[in-house]
C-alpha cells in the first residue's frame, strides 16, 4: 500500500465506499442483458448500505432507503427484467432472498409473494439477518414474518399455485 501524501485525498469513508458500489452497480446494470442476475447488484448495494445504517445506529432513516426512487426503479428492473424470465428452480436461492427481501422493504408485496413461493424453504440467512426487528441468530423469524405478510395482503386465489 502506497505512503499516504499529506493534502491529498485519503481512502473514501463508509458513506463514500456505499456510494461507489451504488455507482458500480448501476453501472454494471446498464450493460446487463435484460434477463441476467446482475440486475439484482443494485439490490446488494442496497442491502449492504441498509446493514451499515443499522449498525450504525440510523435506524430511523431504514425504512425510506427502500422507497426512493431509485432503489423502487432497481426493485422493478430485476423483478421484471431477471425474475420473470429466470427459471427459479435454478436460479441462486441467494438471489430470490435478496429479491424478495428488497420487495417486501419496498412495498411490493404481490410480488414479493411470488418471490418467496420461488424460494419456498430455501431461505438463506443474508440479507434476513440484517433485519432490525430480531437479535442475530433469528433471521428466520425475519423471513417468515415477511413471507406471513406479503401473502397476508396478496393471497393467491384459489387454483393458482406456488
Amino acid at each position: 500500500m502506497a505512503p499516504h501524501v499529506p493534502g491529498a485525498p485519503g481512502p473514501p469513508g463508509p458513506a463514500g465506499r456505499q456510494a461507489v458500489a451504488t455507482d458500480f452497480a448501476r453501472w454494471t446494470v446498464s450493460f446487463a442483458p435484460p434477463d441476467s442476475p446482475l440486475l439484482l447488484l443494485p439490490l446488494y448495494a442496497r442491502v449492504q448500505e441498509h446493514r451499515e445504517r443499522r449498525e450504525n445506529g440510523a435506524e430511523v432513516m431504514l425504512n425510506l432507503l427502500w422507497t426512493r426512487e431509485d432503489t423502487t426503479r432497481a426493485v422493478t428492473q430485476a423483478f421484471e427484467g431477471w425474475f420473470r424470465k429466470c427459471d427459479p428452480a435454478t436460479s441462486s436461492q441467494l438471489d430470490l432472498n435478496y429479491l424478495a427481501y428488497s420487495l417486501a422493504r419496498g412495498g411490493f408485496a404481490q410480488w414479493a409473494t411470488e418471490v418467496f413461493d420461488a424460494i419456498g424453504d430455501f431461505a438463506t440467512p443474508a440479507p434476513w439477518q440484517y433485519d432490525t426487528r430480531h437479535p442475530d441468530g433469528q433471521w428466520r423469524k425475519a423471513f417468515e414474518e415477511d413471507r406471513v405478510a406479503c401473502l397476508r395482503s396478496h393471497p393467491r386465489r384459489s387454483g393458482e399455485h406456488p
